[in-house]
């Protein structure tokens, strides 16, 4: 009701405690002969019935039917709020719950658009059900006197009403159904695929759709009038994007979309012969108080900016360098394969009509693909092109510009050094390490495939039956190949046993400390980045260190690690794969023989005989539990790797015992 409701004892109704009222909304049932009754001031806003009964106004009969169905109302919680409601049937303003009947809140057709604060109160009587609601402040909304949680609905309405036929299609964002708001019809000829809608209609039709998110394209042919939540707005501003580059100063640019692009006079822009296109890249030039600019379709893809200018997409202010700053096209003359790296990110696009299959891939900074006549593949990416390698007949373009693949070089054959693994059969794995700069390439004639990968200056592959290759600059530090292949360096022949087996790096997530023992020779290193300094100390096989964030450390070796101890935050990778500290013993104990001598351990953990240090392994020198006892001669070595702390530690004779490289000043 639009005034007071109270209940009745009115035709000798009965008062039920099933019958409740909530504000101007009162719900009930009856049956057999009973009378439910109801005073009330004001109008009948609403009155949805079901069964059979007769109701009376007065004296009256009168037909449930004739009046609006349901009550919405949008009460303030204090604060202000604004709102978009559409319904799939009738829709009237109501002074139902309090309302208040404002001229600032419109309803056209069947959508509702109003605003309130401050306690207010605003109520609609509507049929049929509610399409979409958008509702933004601070309010409660009841649907017959329950409240209702607006975000349960979509909040958009979007009708085409036909002034004669049209067809149409439209894009969004989020999800699309069809509606009835408005009076639209729902038939099979207007069908949604995903986020799109595609139809037609004619003269006074309505086809309505709900949504969420935004619309993204929007194309009519024909005559309709086209209502976003009951604005008119126009097809050709929802088409195409618009994009400005305004100069505060000289500057130069280049642009490339995913779809079509053109030139454009919007926001004031010239156009002429200096500002170039081909295909969907743009490349231009302008001084201070000019403008260029570009309607196109899809997505930015490359955008670069040099000198001084401010770019607004659709009106409002970009940053060019959140995109990439270029776009390299290969466009088919016939088949063709290729392969590029680039110094910064790379990805697929779409620029220039490129087309994104799964038989392109992209590997960190390197793409490697193929193609047919008339096909094109496109990348985005910043930084400059470091190799390009084109095999067929192929039009290669950076933006917009033809270029000459034989202008870069080839995958690693840039660098000073060039090493092949050939296998001779079967299957052979192998792992290297240099101390510079190092690279997969093509040298005698090798493949370059997922199956072998670089961590900073270490290679982890496989071969079999074919050739892998790597240029690098400065030293090979560690070679390691098991199976039948020969290995290559600037075309000799070498042997991997000549080199050292391994390389273990500590890269420094923060600060750390660390111990490191080997049962081979062991040296600091270089490699990946690695720094040698004083502070790092190398004695036997043993070393110690400390690093910072972002240190490296690095040690080349052979044999096996005996010893592994990290204290503080670092990552350790052996062989450019990244181990457990704690998989291995913390210490390493040794005793170096100046004479004859015999010794007596024991720790609070594991213990174990170690050849770390030089040490030897013999039947004489025992081990039982946590304790060790043994012997030995000049210039013999014993060593113990261990856990946990040592408990006891005696010593007969003249020997140097050191833990961890440290000499031991008591025994």
């Amino acid at each position: 009701m639009s005034g007071d409701l109270g209940k009745s004892t009115a035709r000798g109704a009965t008062i039920d405690d099933k019958d409740t009222i909530s504000g101007d909304t009162a719900t009930g049932q009856g049956g057999g002969g009973g009378v439910d009754s109801y005073g009330f001031s004001g109008e009948i806003e609403s009155l949805d019935f079901e069964g059979d009964a007769t109701v009376y106004l007065d004296d009256d009969v009168i037909d449930p039917d004739g009046f609006a169905q349901d009550t919405l109302t949008i009460a303030s919680n204090g604060g202000r709020f604004s709102y978009t409601v559409s319904v799939s049937g009738d829709l009237t303003k109501s002074s139902a719950n309090g309302a208040s009947i404002d001229p600032n809140d419109t309803i056209s057709g069947s959508t509702a658009t109003g605003q309130g604060g401050g306690g207010g109160v605003d109520s609609y009587g509507f049929s049929d059900e509610i399409e979409s609601f958008d509702l933004d402040g601070d309010a409660t909304v009841t649907l017959n006197g329950d409240r209702i949680n607006p975000a349960d609905y979509p909040d958009k309405v979007l009708s085409f009403t036909g002034n004669g036929d049209f067809n149409y299609r439209v894009s969004v964002s989020g999800n699309l159904a069809k509606s009835t708001a408005n009076g639209g019809s729902i038939n099979d000829e207007d069908t949604i695929s995903g986020s799109t809608a595609t139809g037609n209609g004619i003269e006074d039709g309505v086809d309505s759709y709900t949504f969420t998110g935004e619309i993204r394209r929007l194309d009519l042919d024909g005559d309709a009038t086209i209502t976003l939540n009951g604005e008119t707005i126009e097809p050709d501003e929802r088409s195409q994007n618009v994009i400005s580059f305004v100069g505060n100063g000289d500057f130069e640019y280049t642009l490339a979309t995913g779809g079509a692009l053109e030139k454009s006079t919007a926001n004031g822009g010239s156009i002429n012969d200096d500002d170039t296109i081909s295909g969907s890249t743009a490349t231009g030039n302008g001084i201070a108080d000019g403008v260029d600019s570009y309607v196109y379709s899809g997505d930015i893809e490359v955008l670069d900016l040099e000198g001084d200018a401010t770019v607004t997409l659709n009106g409002n202010e970009v940053d060019p360098d959140a995109y990439p700053d270029n776009v390299l096209s290969f466009i088919g003359n016939g088949d063709f394969n290729y392969e590029v790296s680039v110094g910064g990110s790379l990805a697929k696009s779409t620029a220039n009509g490129g087309s994104i299959n799964d038989e392109d891939t992209v590997s960190g900074s390197t793409a490697t693909g193929n193609g047919i006549e008339d096909g094109v593949d496109s990348y985005a990416y910043s930084g400059d092109i470091e190799a390009l390698d084109l095999e067929g007949d192929a039009t290669i373009t950076l933006n917009g510009d033809r270029v000459d693949p034989d202008d870069y070089t080839v995958p690693g054959n840039d660098l000073s050094h060039q090493l092949s693994i050939v296998s001779e059969g079967g299957e052979s794995t192998y792992s290297l390490t240099v101390s510079g700069d190092l690279e997969k390439s093509t040298a005698r004639g090798a493949s370059i495939d997922d199956n072998d990968v670089i961590s900073g200056s270490t290679a982890n592959g496989r071969t079999n039956g074919g050739t892998d290759s790597y240029g690098f600059s400065d030293e090979l530090l560690v070679l390691s190949v098991d199976g039948n292949a020969e290995v290559y360096l600037d075309g000799n022949g070498i042997d991997p046993s000549d080199y050292t087996d391994s390389v273990i790096s500590f890269v420094g997530n923060g600060d750390f400390e660390y111990t490191l023992a080997t049962s081979g020779a062991l040296e600091k290193s270089t490699a990946n980045g690695g720094s040698i300094n004083d502070d790092d100390i190398v004695s036997g096989s043993t070393a110690t260190g400390n690093g910072i964030a972002d240190g490296v450390d690095s040690y080349v070796y052979s044999g096996d690690i005996e010893v592994l101890d990290l204290e503080g935050d670092a990552t350790v990778t052996l062989n450019g794969s990244e181990v457990d500290p704690d998989a291995y013993p913390d210490n390493v104990l040794s005793f170096i023989g100046n004479g004859d001598f015999n010794y007596e351990v024991s720790v609070s953990g594991s213990l174990a005989k170690s050849t770390a240090n030089g040490g030897s392994i013999n039947d004489e020198d025992t081990v039982s539990g946590s304790t060790a006892t043994g012997n030995g001669i000049e210039d013999g070595v014993d060593s113990y790797t261990f856990t946990g702390e040592i408990r006891r530690l005696d010593l007969d004779g003249d020997a140097t015992v050191s833990i961890n490289g440290q000499r031991l000043n008591t025994v």
